[in-house]
């Protein structure tokens, strides 16, 4: 992926530039891993112990269900594999 960031930090880090090409390369990666390859790696309880995502206080506020997940899978799919078609670049911000 591009090196150029952004000065702003952000909750996890420096946003980041996708160019085209970074962004045909996600889009592809994307298209071609199966959900059920993406589902068998997917463990909330061991993300939350070992600190990787910032999850809310709240147990209620986090989603564990795999319906979830496929549908923020396939949103994120869709959106790099649209803006790859375009030839479109992306700028990455978690927050």
């Amino acid at each position: 992926m591009s090196d150029r960031h952004r000065q702003r930090q952000l909750d996890y880090g420096s946003a980041r530039y996708l160019s085209p090409e970074d962004v045909t390369r996600a889009g592809g990666f994307l298209a071609a891993m199966t959900f059920d390859v993406l589902a068998w790696h997917y463990d909330l309880a061991s993300m939350y112990r070992a600190e990787i995502y910032l999850l809310p206080e709240s147990d209620a506020e986090v989603p564990t269900d795999l319906d979830t997940l496929r549908h923020d899978y396939e949103e994120l799919t869709r959106f790099f594999v649209g803006a790859a078609t375009a030839g479109d670049a992306v700028a990455l911000m978690l927050a």
